[in-house]
This record gives C-alpha cells, sequence and structure tokens, in this order.
C-alpha cells in the first residue's frame, strides 16, 4: 500500500465529516451574515433619508429662487415707467440706433432706475426688446445690445429662444441655464411681455447668473466627507454637470456624462426627470450612495450622494469581530467530528472492501466482524448471502449445458434470481419451436418477445416478416407487368379518338375493379372533351366538356396532378343495374400528360377506398396513354388535312365553270355599253343648250354681286370713319390725361419746397416764432399735406389713363397682405369702435403672382370707402375663389384662374341707381353741395382702373341701410396686354415735348440766377452739385448741405449741370429728372458713361414714381418729391459718410472656390475690402452683420438659389440691399430674367464680356475713380466704351474651305482696320501659324477637307507657343453638344453660321481683350 493512500481518508468518513461540519456550521455562519447585512441595510436606510432630505430641500430652494425671479420680473414688467422707458428706446433705435443722439438721452434718463432695477433684483442683466425682436437697450451693455433676436448673431441663444415664445404665447417664460456669449458666462433668461393699458408694448428680459445658485448647491452640511450636491442638465445626447463639485471644482459646464454610459447611473436619471436612490457607480468610477431629485424650472436634475465607504465604515467594524470569533467556534466544531466520524465508519469500511472481493465473484469470502452492535448482525446477513449465491451458480451451469428441464425452486417469492432462471429456461424452449416450424415453411406464425432486451426472440421475429415482405413485393411487381402488357395490347391498331378512349377506360376500370370511369381528351385549345365511358349514365347535368379549372376534371388538368376524393355526398354518381343502383364514395381523377402538356383526363369511381397500389399503377401507364393519345390525334389530322384537300380541289373546279359563265355575261354587258354610249351623245347636246340659258342668269347674278360690293364698300367707309372718331376720342382723352399728370408734376414741385419749409417753421428750432405762427405753419403744412394726396390720386388716375403707370408683378401671400391691413387701419377701426374680419377659403392658394403696391391701393382704397360710410358694425374682407356663376365678361377671366377679395361692410349702402356713377372719376352717390361725407371721388374710380391695370376687375352689391360688397377679381397669374399703339407713343411725346417747352420758356422768364457757393469755392472743399428747375427747393438742399459743411453750386439745366460736374468734379450730384432741356435721365446717362465722371455719387429726387432702372444706371439714390426733412437729413449724412470712406467692401456670393478666385482677380484693388460666401445662408448672415456697397451674386448655390436668397433679403425690412450684380453662367429664360430685375441692379451671363462688363458695373456701382485704378483696367473699361479701337492693327487667321465665307467674312474685318490672313483647311492653317507671328486670333470652321477643325485646334494647342491663343470655332452644323465638343477639343469660345457679324464682333471683343489682364 502507498503512503498516499494509508493516509487517504475513507469517502464515507469524509462525507459523515462534511455532514456534521454543515449542520453545525451552516446556522453559525447564517446568522451572521444576517446580522451583517440587517446592519448595513439599516445604515442605508439611515443615510438614505438623510441624502432624500437634502435632495429634496435643494429642489425646493431652487424651485423657490425660480419663483422669486419671475415674481420680480412680473413686478418689474408691470411699472408704467417701464412700458414708457420701451417706447421711447424704441423709437430711438429705430430712428437712428443706439449712437444716435436722442437714443443717448432717453438712455441717460432712464439708466439709473434700470440700474438700481438690477442691483435689487439681484439681476446680472436687464433687457428691453421690441416686438420684432431688437434689444433695443440692455444695463449691461454687451454685445447683444442693438441685435436682432430673430435673425441677429444671438438667435439661436437661450434668450433668443424664449423671447420666440412669450411673443407667441404672450406668458412668462423661464430659460434653462447656458452658456451664453456676450456674457462669457452661464445664464438664465426670463422673458415677458409689457403691457400698457391692455396693449403689448414691447418684452422685457433679466438675467440671472449662476452665483446664488452655486451657494445653494455647495452648502456640504450632512455630507460629511465626501458627500456632495450634484445639478445636471440635459443637452442633446449628453447631461452637462452644472455646478462646481466637492471633487471638480472646474466641472460647472465643462464636465459632461454620456447619455447611457455605464457611470453616473443617479445623474443621468435626475437629468430625464427621473427619482430614486441607491447604490452606484459615480462619475470618478467609486462606488456611492445616492438620492436624486428633479427640479423643473430650470430642467436640471439635483443628486446627493456620499462615498458607500463613508457611509458604510461601522458595518465594516461589526464584519471584522464576527470573522474572527466565526474561526474559533469552527476550530472547535471541526476537531469533534472527525472524532465521532471515525468511530462510525471503521466498521462499515470493513464490510464494503468484502463486498467488493463478493462482488468480483469470489465466493469464498470469510466475514469477521468483533462489535456487538447492528454492524454484527449486518455481517451475518451477508454470509447467508453467500450461500444462496452459491447454489444458483450450480443450476445456472446446468442451463448452459441445454438441459432446460432441471428444477430450481425458489426459497421463497422474494427469490427473483431464482424466478429470473425459470424465465431464462422457458424462454430459450420457445425460440427452439419457432425455429422448427419456420424451416418448415410456416411464415404466418407469431414470436412476442418478452422484452425489449429478448434478443433472440426479437431477432426471430424480423426474419419472418422479412421473408414475408419479399414475397408481397415479388407478387406486386408481377401484378403492374401484367396490367402494363395488357394495356399494350388495347393500344394497338389504328383506332380513332373514341374507339381508343372506351377500351383503355374500359381495361382500367376492370383491372382496378372500379365500377364507373371516365375518359377525357383535351383538344388543341385544351378543352377536355369526354370520349370514353365504363358503366356511365348519361344525365343532363353531366358537362361532355370542360375547361382547365372547371370541376374535379378541369383542376387535375390544371395542377397536372392526381387528386382524390373519399366519402363523397350520395348525390353524387349513382351505379345502376337491372337489380338496382348504389352510390360510389370514392373518386380519382389521373391527368394524362406528355412532354408537360395534359393530353386527357381520367375520372374513376369506386364503392371501397383507393389502394395506394391502384393509384401508383394508373400514374405510371398514364404518359403511355398520353403517347397513344397523342398519336391517335396527330393520325386523325392527317386523315382531315387530306379529305380538306380533296374537298379544295373540286371547289376550285367549280369556280372555274363559274368564270367561263362569268365571261359570257360581261360579253353581252359590253355591247349594252356601245347603245348607251349613242344615247349619251344626244343628251350631252341638250346640255350644251341648257348651259348657255345657265351663262345669260350668271351675267345677271354677277351685276347684282357687283351692287352688293358697292354697298359693303360704303359700310366699311363709314366703319373706318367710326373707328377714326373712336381713336381720336381716345388720343383726345390720353392727351388730357397726359397734361393732367404733368400739370400734377408741376404743381407738386413748388409743393415740395411749401411742405418742407411749412414743417421747418413749425419745428420752431430758432425760437423767434409765437405760439399762433406755429399753429399757421403747422396749418400750412396739413393743407398741403391734404392737397398733396388729392394731386397723387389725380396723378395715379392720370397716369392709368395715359397708359404710363407701370406694375411690378411678384408673388404675394395673402397672409403678408392680410396683416399689412391690419397694422394699417388698426387705429382708425379703433376710434371709430368698429371690428374688422378677415377670412380665408380653406382650399385657396397660398400665392397670388400680382403687383404688391397696386393690390394693397386697391384694398386700401375700398377700406376707406367702407370706413367713411359705415359708423356701426364691422368691416369683412374675404379672400376665396371666385364663384362658378360669376360674370367676369369685362375681364375675359375664368372662374377658375381667378381669385376674389370680397370688402364688405355695414354702413349706409349705395341706391341702386347710383352704383355706375361711383365708379366715374370726380363722381359720388352723394354729390349735392349738402352731402355729409367729403372726398374728391377718385378712391373707387382708380381702384377700377388699377383692377383692369392688373388683369382683372371690380363688381359692386349693395342695398341702402344694409351695407356694401365690393370683390376685386385677379387671376392668380397676372398676364402682360399689348402695349399701346406707335401713334398713342407718338402723341405722348408730343405732349411732352409741349410740356417741356412750356417749362423751357418758364425758365428763360427767370432771370436771377441761382445764390450758389461757385465763387467762394478753395480746393479743400467738399462741393455738391445740385441740378434743379425749382430754385426755391435748390435753396432748400442748400442751406441743408451747409448745416453739413459742404460748398453748393446750383444749376436749373441739365446741360449746364454737364459742363460744372466736368469743371468741378464734385463729391456728389443731387439731380432732378424733369429738367428743361435736356432731362435727368440724359444727365445720368452721360456721367456714367464718362471715365472720368462715372465713380461720382448721383442722388436723384423727383415727382415721378420711383423707378429700378435708376439704380440699374448707376443712381445711388433716388426720392420722391415732396422730400420729407428726415429724408432729406438723412441723404446728407449718407453723402457724408461715403465722401469719407476710403474702403468700399462689396461681398462674393459664389459656391465655387475658383470662380471666387477668378472675380477677385479681376475686381481686387488697394480701396476693396472683399467678403466671400459659399452659400446663401452664409452670405444672409454676412448682410445681416455687416454693411456692404456692392453684391457679386451667383444664382446657382447650394442650399437656396440666388433669386431665393434676394427674396429673403427683400422681406428683411431692417436690410437695405445695396447694388446687386448678378453674375452667372446660366442661359436665363424671359421668365426669370423679369424677376430677378425686381431685385438685380444688372445681369451679366458668363461668356458674354463675362470678365469685362463685371469689372465695369461693380466699378460703376461702388463709385470707383477710374484714373486711380491699375492701368490695364482702366484700358478694360476704356474698351468697352471704344469698341471700334480694339480691332485697329489686330492680325487675326480666317480658316473656311467656302471661298464666299472668307470673302464675306474677311471683307466685314477688314473695314475695321484688321489685318485677316486666310487658310482653306486644317493643314494650311497650321502651315499659316507656323510661318506667321503674332497671330492674336483664330477663326476656325469646323467641317473642312483634308483636316478639320477639331483636329486642327488640337494640333494647334499641342504647339507651346500657341495653347494659350484665343480660338473661335465656326460651323453650320449646329447640333447639340457640338459647343461643348469645340470646348472639350480647344476652342475658346463658338458661334454657328450662318453668322451674325455683331456677335462675332463682340466675341472677338471679348478675346481681345484678354490681352490687357
Amino acid at each position: 500500500m502507498k503512503i498516499s493512500e494509508q493516509f487517504q481518508i475513507p469517502k464515507i468518513t469524509r462525507r459523515l465529516i462534511l455532514s456534521f461540519l454543515g449542520l453545525s456550521l451552516f446556522p453559525l455562519v447564517l446568522i451572521t451574515v444576517l446580522n451583517y447585512y440587517y446592519a448595513e441595510a439599516n445604515i442605508e436606510q439611515i443615510v438614505t433619508q438623510k441624502l432624500t432630505v437634502l435632495a429634496e430641500t435643494r429642489v425646493k430652494e431652487i424651485e423657490s429662487y425660480a419663483a422669486e425671479k419671475i415674481l420680480d420680473a412680473k413686478t418689474l414688467a408691470s411699472l408704467p415707467m417701464i412700458a414708457s422707458a420701451l417706447e421711447k428706446f424704441q423709437g430711438e433705435f429705430k430712428k437712428g440706433g443706439i449712437k444716435s443722439t436722442g437714443y443717448l438721452q432717453t438712455e441717460k434718463e432712464f439708466i439709473p432706475y434700470l440700474t438700481k432695477f438690477k442691483k435689487t433684483g439681484f439681476f446680472y442683466d436687464i433687457f428691453l426688446i421690441s416686438h420684432n425682436g431688437d434689444i433695443v437697450f440692455t444695463v449691461a451693455k454687451e454685445k447683444d445690445l442693438g441685435t436682432n433676436l430673430k435673425n441677429g448673431p444671438y438667435k439661436n441663444t437661450e434668450l433668443a429662444i424664449i423671447f420666440k415664445k412669450s411673443s407667441n404665447s404672450l406668458k412668462t417664460v423661464l430659460s434653462r441655464f447656458n452658456h451664453y456669449a456676450p456674457s462669457g458666462e452661464p445664464a438664465a433668461f426670463i422673458v415677458l411681455p409689457v403691457n400698457r393699458e391692455n396693449e403689448i408694448v414691447g418684452f422685457i428680459g433679466v438675467q440671472i447668473d449662476t452665483q446664488e445658485l452655486y451657494l445653494l448647491a455647495q452648502d456640504y452640511t450632512g455630507l460629511g466627507q465626501t458627500g456632495e450636491i450634484v445639478l445636471a442638465s440635459k443637452k442633446n445626447n449628453i447631461i452637462e454637470i452644472v455646478d462646481p463639485l466637492r471633487h471638480d471644482s472646474q466641472a460647472a459646464f465643462q464636465r459632461t456624462v454620456e447619455l447611457g454610459g455605464p457611470n453616473a447611473m443617479p445623474i443621468q436619471q435626475a437629468a430625464l426627470g427621473k427619482k430614486g436612490h441607491g447604490l452606484s457607480i459615480d462619475y470618478r468610477g467609486k462606488r456611492i450612495l445616492s438620492v436624486w431629485r428633479y427640479a423643473p424650472s430650470f430642467d436640471w436634475g439635483v443628486v446627493t450622494k456620499i462615498d458607500a465607504a463613508e457611509a458604510f465604515a461601522s458595518v465594516s467594524d461589526l464584519r471584522n469581530w464576527s470573522v474572527m470569533i466565526l474561526l474559533v467556534t469552527m476550530s472547535f466544531i471541526i476537531i469533534l467530528v472527525i472524532w465521532i466520524s471515525k468511530s462510525i465508519a471503521n466498521p462499515i469500511i470493513l464490510l464494503t472492501s468484502k463486498t467488493k472481493q463478493l462482488t468480483e465473484g469470489d465466493l469464498n469470502v470469510d466475514i469477521s466482524v468483533t462489535s456487538k452492535d447492528e454492524t454484527s448482525l449486518l455481517a451475518d446477513a451477508f454470509r447467508e448471502m453467500i450461500s444462496t449465491l452459491k447454489n444458483t451458480v450450480r443450476q445456472a451451469d446446468r442451463i448452459s449445458l441445454g438441459d432446460y428441464t432441471v428444477e430450481i425452486s425458489p426459497r421463497s417469492d422474494k427469490d427473483e434470481l431464482s424466478f429470473a432462471l425459470q424465465k431464462m429456461a422457458k424462454t430459450l424452449e420457445d425460440a427452439a419451436r419457432a425455429a422448427e416450424k419456420v424451416a418448415g415453411g410456416n411464415l404466418d406464425i407469431e414470436v412476442i418477445p418478452k422484452s425489449e432486451a429478448d434478443l433472440l426472440s426479437i431477432s426471430i421475429d424480423k426474419m419472418i416478416k422479412t421473408l414475408k415482405k419479399t414475397s408481397e413485393e415479388n407478387e406486386l411487381n408481377t401484378w403492374y407487368k401484367n396490367g402494363q402488357t395488357e394495356l399494350s395490347e388495347q393500344l394497338r391498331g389504328d383506332k380513332d379518338i373514341h374507339t381508343l378512349s372506351t377500351d383503355i377506360i374500359t381495361f382500367l376500370a376492370k383491372y382496378l375493379e372500379t365500377q364507373v370511369a371516365t375518359f377525357y381528351v383535351a383538344d388543341e385549345k385544351g378543352i377536355l372533351i369526354l370520349t370514353g365511358t365504363y358503366a356511365f349514365t348519361n344525365r343532363k347535368a353531366i358537362i361532355t366538356e370542360i375547361k382547365p379549372g372547371q370541376g374535379l376534371v378541369g383542376q387535375t388538368a390544371r395542377e397536372k396532378k392526381h387528386i382524390l376524393l373519399s366519402e363523397v355526398p350520395d348525390d353524387y354518381l349513382r351505379v345502376d343495374s337491372s337489380l338496382g343502383h348504389a352510390t360510389p364514395k370514392n373518386i380519382l381523377a389521373v391527368p394524362v400528360v406528355m412532354q408537360d402538356q395534359v393530353k386527357g383526363v381520367i375520372e374513376l369511381a369506386s364503392f371501397k377506398p383507393f389502394d395506394p397500389i391502384h393509384i401508383d399503377f394508373v400514374n405510371l401507364v398514364s404518359e403511355t396513354i398520353a403517347i397513344a393519345i397523342n398519336s391517335a390525334s396527330e393520325r386523325q389530322k392527317t386523315i382531315d388535312l387530306l379529305e380538306q384537300t380533296q374537298m379544295q380541289a373540286e371547289e376550285l373546279q367549280s369556280q372555274q365553270e363559274e368564270l367561263k359563265a362569268s365571261n359570257e355575261e360581261l360579253e353581252e354587258q359590253t355591247t349594252i355599253l356601245q347603245k348607251n354610249e349613242a344615247e349619251l351623245k344626244t343628251q350631252q347636246e341638250e346640255l350644251q343648250a341648257a348651259n348657255e340659258e345657265l351663262e345669260e342668269k350668271s351675267e345677271h347674278l354677277e351685276r347684282q354681286t357687283s351692287q352688293t360690293n358697292e354697298k359693303n364698300r360704303a359700310l366699311e367707309y363709314a366703319q373706318d370713319n367710326i373707328k377714326k372718331k373712336v381713336k381720336e376720342l381716345e388720343i383726345s382723352t390720353r392727351y388730357k390725361s397726359e397734361f393732367l399728370a404733368n400739370m400734377s408734376h408741376e404743381l407738386r414741385t413748388p409743393l415740395n419746397s411749401l411742405l418742407i419749409l411749412s414743417h421747418y417753421l413749425s419745428e420752431n428750432k430758432d425760437k423767434n416764432l409765437n405760439e399762433e405762427q406755429i399753429e399757421s405753419a403747422k396749418i400750412v403744412h396739413n393743407c398741403g399735406t391734404q392737397l398733396l394726396e388729392l394731386i397723387n390720386e389725380i396723378l395715379d388716375l392720370s397716369k392709368i389713363e395715359a397708359g404710363k403707370m407701370s406694375v411690378h408683378i411678384s408673388s404675394i401671400s395673402f397672409i403678408d397682405i392680410k396683416e399689412s391691413i391690419k397694422q394699417q387701419f388698426k387705429h382708425l377701426l379703433t376710434d371709430k369702435g368698429l371690428d374688422l374680419l378677415i377670412n380665408f377659403e380653406n382650399d385657396l392658394p397660398q400665392q397670388i403672382q400680382t403687383d404688391r403696391q397696386r393690390l394693397e391701393q386697391i384694398i386700401k382704397n375700398l377700406m376707406s370707402n367702407a370706413l367713411k360710410f359705415t359708423d356701426t358694425g364691422s368691416i369683412t374682407i374675404d379672400f376665396k375663389k371666385a364663384e362658378a356663376n360669376v360674370d367676369l365678361s369685362r375681364s375675359g377671366l375664368t372662374s377658375k384662374e381667378t381669385v376674389a377679395i370680397a370688402v364688405s361692410d355695414t354702413g349706409i349702402g349705395i341706391p341702386e341707381d347710383k352704383q355706375l356713377e361711383v365708379f366715374e372719376a370726380f363722381q359720388q352717390a352723394d354729390g349735392s353741395s349738402k352731402r355729409k361725407y367729403g372726398g374728391t371721388g377718385l378712391g373707387l374710380s382708380i381702384s377700377r382702373q388699377l383692377a383692369t391695370l392688373l388683369g382683372g376687375e371690380i363688381n359692386l352689391e349693395s342695398q341702402v341701410g344694409m351695407g356694401s360688397i365690393f370683390t376685386v377679381y385677379l387671376p392668380y397669374i397676372w398676364k402682360e396686354k399689348p402695349e399701346s399703339s406707335d401713334k398713342e407713343i407718338q402723341v405722348t411725346k408730343e405732349i411732352q415735348k409741349e410740356v417741356r417747352t412750356v417749362r423751357r420758356l418758364k425758365e428763360d422768364l427767370n432771370i436771377v440766377g441761382p445764390n450758389d457757393d461757385r465763387e467762394k469755392l478753395t480746393a479743400e472743399d467738399k462741393v455738391i452739385l445740385i441740378i434743379e428747375d425749382d430754385l426755391n427747393f435748390a435753396e432748400i438742399l442748400q442751406n441743408q448741405a451747409h448745416k453739413q459743411g459742404f460748398k453748393v453750386i446750383i444749376s436749373s439745366t441739365g446741360e449746364q449741370g454737364l459742363d460744372l460736374v466736368k469743371k468741378h468734379l464734385p463729391v456728389a450730384v443731387i439731380l432732378d429728372i424733369r429738367l428743361p432741356g435736356m432731362d435727368g435721365w440724359g444727365v445720368l446717362d452721360i456721367l456714367k458713361h464718362d471715365p472720368n465722371l462715372r465713380h461720382i455719387p448721383v442722388h436723384l429726387m423727383s415727382v415721378d414714381e420711383k423707378n429700378l432702372d435708376a439704380f440699374k444706371k448707376g443712381a445711388m439714390k433716388y426720392l420722391e418729391k415732396p422730400v420729407s426733412k428726415e429724408d432729406l437729413v438723412a441723404t446728407f449724412d449718407e453723402i457724408t459718410s461715403f465722401s469719407k470712406r476710403i474702403t468700399k467692401r462689396i461681398l462674393i456670393i459664389e459656391d465655387e472656390e475658383n470662380m471666387r478666385e477668378s472675380i477677385k482677380k479681376v475686381i481686387e484693388d488697394n480701396d476693396l475690402e472683399i467678403s466671400e460666401a459659399s452659400d446663401g445662408e452664409t452670405a444672409f448672415k454676412a448682410l445681416s452683420s455687416i454693411e456692404f456697397d456692392c453684391i457679386v451674386l451667383d444664382l446657382s448655390l447650394p442650399d437656396m438659389s440666388g433669386a431665393e436668397l434676394l427674396g429673403r433679403l427683400k422681406n428683411e425690412k431692417q436690410l437695405v440691399i445695396p447694388p446687386v450684380i448678378i453674375y452667372t453662367g446660366k442661359e436665363l429664360t424671359e421668365k426669370e430674367a423679369e424677376e430677378l430685375e425686381q431685385y438685380a441692379d444688372s445681369i451679366i451671363v458668363k461668356g458674354v464680356k463675362s470678365e469685362e462688363r463685371l469689372l465695369d458695373e461693380t466699378s460703376l456701382f461702388l463709385h470707383r475713380v477710374i484714373k486711380s485704378m491699375p492701368e490695364n483696367r482702366q484700358k478694360i473699361i476704356a474698351g468697352l466704351y471704344n469698341k471700334e479701337d480694339i480691332f485697329k492693327g489686330r492680325k487675326i487667321l480666317l480658316v473656311d474651305d467656302d471661298m464666299r465665307n472668307l470673302f464675306a467674312i474677311s471683307k466685314v474685318l477688314k473695314k475695321k482696320e484688321i489685318n485677316v490672313l486666310k487658310a482653306e483647311n486644317g493643314k494650311k492653317a497650321l502651315e499659316v501659324l507656323a510661318e506667321e507671328k503674332n497671330i492674336e486670333l483664330v477663326l476656325m470652321d469646323l467641317m473642312m477637307p483634308v483636316m478639320d477643325g477639331y483636329e486642327a485646334i488640337k494640333q494647334i494647342r499641342l504647339q507651346p507657343g500657341l495653347s494659350k491663343l484665343p480660338i473661335i470655332a465656326l460651323t453650320a452644323k449646329a447640333m447639340v453638344g457640338d459647343r461643348e465638343k469645340s470646348i472639350e477639343a480647344g476652342a475658346n469660345d463658338y458661334i454657328s453660321k450662318p453668322v451674325d457679324m455683331e456677335r462675332l464682333l463682340s466675341l472677338m471683343r471679348i478675346w481681345l481683350y484678354k490681352d490687357y489682364l
């Protein structure tokens, strides 16, 4: 025995030891652990309660702080002084901004109070905000002052966000804490509306800093050494810490926690608005105990926490003592258990070793046990068992020798071993007898196994079954073969379909022992036809033709698989005999298929269920049957074709005999025709006599026609006279309107001076007028204003009648029109106590394409009319679709394309007999001298004329005492009407000529010249030239200029003004349009086309309506007379600012970087500050924050089109759009060009004067001095205006195989003093280029013999000295893609034949200009 085995503890001993130890130690350990966890749970509960109190206390303090601040803000907003301050700051900010004198005075007035409010409310800052989002005042005066919260640089801040919410809801709104750029610190805001007399005058905002809240968060009382309070806020997908922490003093708005991350779960839960408590891992990775709550006011999560190590420190000591006591107790118990276990286990171990010998077959084991307990009894039982086993072994030996007669006697009912020996002997005996029977050929015996382990019986049983199965399969194969052989016998011979089908179905019915059978054969169309039956009774309901999918047979044909039905109904089928009838219960339908084509279907019916063997047999022979059926069908077709051929031969023979008979009939008819011909000759002679009579009648009709024509000519002459008189009447009316228009202008000129001077006197800035004189000046100004309104109405009417009223079409939102109407008439409606209702039909389009100014003028006139005649009730404006039955015959519109704008009132109404008169000029419903309501009677007349101008009409419905409804019908899309005739235009020109003559005579009578500063000028003076024929107004302008520090020269004519400009080179020109002699347009055109004068800013002032062409021609500003004093001051301020400004700002908006660089290269200079934008949004932000002098814009931008950007800029009323130059490569349609002309001052298409025109246009709109520009740029601009000089002495090569083209083009070019070299093809051109030097341009035809233009251009580009030689491609082909193909080959430009010489010369100028760059 090995030493290791000697000292090995037996298993039973180990089990006893482990059992005793488990029973004794487990309760001890369990009690100890439970005590520890119970103590830990108590500690956790106590600490959690403390943390909960702290968390909820902090939440209450935070909410209380927020409520206190909101209350303070509301109290502040309710102060009347705040409303007054807000109104004043808004007014001064709108007038002149935060730098103006008025604004600074207002600030000085209110700053002490607002500063005090800031300190007492412990606010960081106080904001006053206008309705449109302008921050008009702040106490702190940070960078946000003067910016706009809707579209300014801080539009995405918390302040801007809650301002928008407050302005929409008109409620107090508190923001979250977030970083605020102007302050550079985290901040929260409160914004609320400021009311005065139930009207909102603006908004007030207060800024809250974090200092007070930080004090709350940093109070660590009750949190031990490691506890802290965490405030956190959700921001997108992260959690942001918003307060300094005990373990990280820089954490505020710097430390973040990833949402969904493994650590800091309490912070995440609190920031998401949840509450709870528990153990977790914090942001430091340490285990903590925490409580979290949510503070909704600032959208904060609040977490109070303490390190778990500190919280459970007392429990750790208890755990250590418990472990020590447990170890001592366990040692004592282990020793005791080992002693008891050995005393029990040793006897058992001895018995176990003896039993092991017995199991190994050793029946001679001697068992001796000395103890006298239960172990001794166990040893006796073992000895008796050994004796029994020895006797059983002797009996088994005899059975193994084949002696099944051995007698086995069990000792008791429980002697299972003896019983088993008996069963074994019996089983062996049964197996031997069964084997004898099988050997004798008896396979029907059954051997039943005694159990699953009875392998002998099981094997014998399997052997019997295998032999039986083999015998049955042999019988089945014989049955299949016999059936196929007998069927083949039935298929032999040339049988027709019906005979073959009957033979097949009869055989199958008998062979398969079925009672009824049918056979359906498919024809050429796939229809199944009944051709064979067995024992089948034909009834009315039976179908002899079946389509695929119809019934059981049709479905079998469609699926190409057999279908078996069992337990069919009793009325489905009946088998009859002379003795009676019965119903088959089973139906089998089998398809007959050949090469995947159904040839027929066999249907069998049987009283008994179909055996699977029978089904397999039918499927097996179906293909053989299909082949036989197909052969029979083809054989039948051949027979049918043969019979058909024979019949056709017989028909041909009969037709031949009929043709012979027809020929004989034709001969007879010919004879008859000859007789008829003789009769026709006789009839012809009779017709000739009748024709002579008709000629006489025709002459009589001609005489009558001549008389009718004379009467028609007389009628036409009368109609022409009427048209001439109508035309003369129209011309006379237009002459009158033109005269009224010009006289209205003449009246407005002196009225301009009257209004300015009366306004100046009413202000009494010199303090030299008394109250009565001031009141008189105000009365004069008011009367002048009323007279101006009357003149404007007369002028509008005369413009429309004279055909001079222009329209500017754009897309207009109905919502914008609604807001404009409400804003304009709000105070008037309030004063009269009337309600205004504006309604929109649900399916009305959102926009209309028309002239916004004219449409608003129509609605304004109709609203004014309704206000005048309505004292109580309301005024309603309905925007809707035109009714289907409305009469629109005057305008020619249809209801589908028309919008209706109805203005209805509850006023006095209009009598029916006066409803037509109210639309006539100077007419009213009550025109008597005692009428109650005043007015000129022009408003409705102008409105109807304007509606007609916009392609629509106005209808009126009214009842006296019930009110009136004026409905304006306009097309959704405006369509331009044809222009006036040449004769009308000539009349207009004659009228204007006469008016100018009158004005020139008037000027000649004005002998006294202007009293200006021309004799007092020095070299240092800044001079302004005023070209104005109204000397009174010129004197007013002079006085204002003197106040601004300018010297003034005055000219009353355009011709004299041009001389003075050239002589004195003023810093600016103020120019009137309507001048005697040369008008202002002529002066402006000459100034802007003179390189020495074009830089001088020109400000137009005229009684004419503002015209966009003025800006396109280079004007800097356009003011309509009469001019207000504020506009005059602003104009001279602008002149002062521009004259002092050395550097001009230009913005290039282009998405391609290379193109931006190209544009910069063309226009850059020392006096320009160039900014860039690659998309529309960047450009919009730049224009919102910086004042630019000019914009260069590409139409194709990544985020929006150029037109959309311009429209957005136009809608921003605070933005002043500088001159816009559209520089694009896109070919514009006429409609696109018209839309862009509303915004753009110039449109340049890349490739047509491109870079040179861009340089010229930018220098024009920036008012750059040409002489101060680099010499090469001066030459470019000069070349644009001296077009012919560019050609002198230039050498070009003309390549064309057509001698006529060579002659024609070279002749024109030589007249331009161009040296023209010629070549007949590409090869000759290369030779000329090799011989001649200094060729500056090539005109290359593309389609030529020897070498075409494409190849020639490629060869030229391969030569180093000619790689940049300008080449213009010419071709008569002009197919799609030719331009791209020629450019790809190396051409610079392209023009198609026949050549437009003006366009060719223009292209040549462009590429010859390149030498200057």
